[in-house]
């Protein structure tokens, strides 16, 4: 019987308390109007705006040494446990998203890239590597590389955008 109880009270925190999180879908028309509106808005960062609200100003935000006018790396906080962060500093260095979440079905968050990487404008066929870590274009060259990270709290997206 105590072992019954000391069960109980091990399971209730984890059971009534723990936080679920819902990764909400992209609405594909309404993001494609953003972007039509802005062209220099990043396709993840317009869908997180969307769908969630932000949690205080950008933090740790970088200018580009020949534009001090223009951002070039920021970190943002979402509702839900969500962290953006972007980095384009390096001229010729591609660009570097990572978004981080709490602990997302797999299979959820790799469909989510799928849809987000839909968005896209360039016309380049991406697929998945084996183990379903890596979202890639079919050839290995040219654009966006995404790449799931897990941990046993969080479900990470590191996206890479280069030539």
């Amino acid at each position: 019987m105590l072992k019954r109880i000391v069960i109980i009270f091990l399971l209730f925190p984890i059971l009534g308390f723990s936080q679920s999180f819902e990764l909400k879908k992209p609405n594909i028309s309404k993001l494609k109007g953003v972007l039509e509106q802005n062209n220099s808005t990043e396709i993840i960062y317009a869908y997180l705006l969307q769908e969630y609200d932000y949690n205080g100003e950008k933090k740790n935000v970088k200018m580009f040494e020949y534009n001090k006018n223009q951002i070039c790396a920021f970190e943002q906080e979402f509702s839900g446990g969500i962290s953006y962060n972007i980095d384009e500093c390096v001229e010729e260095g591609g660009i570097t998203y990572n978004i981080t979440f709490p602990r997302i079905d797999k299979n959820e968050l790799m469909n989510w890239v799928e849809i987000m990487d839909s968005n896209d404008l360039s016309e380049i066929e991406n697929s998945w590597n084996s183990d379903g870590t890596i979202y890639r274009p079919s050839d290995e060259g040219v654009g966006c590389y995404y790449t799931i990270k897990e941990t046993e709290t969080k479900s990470a997206v590191e996206v890479w955008c280069g030539c």
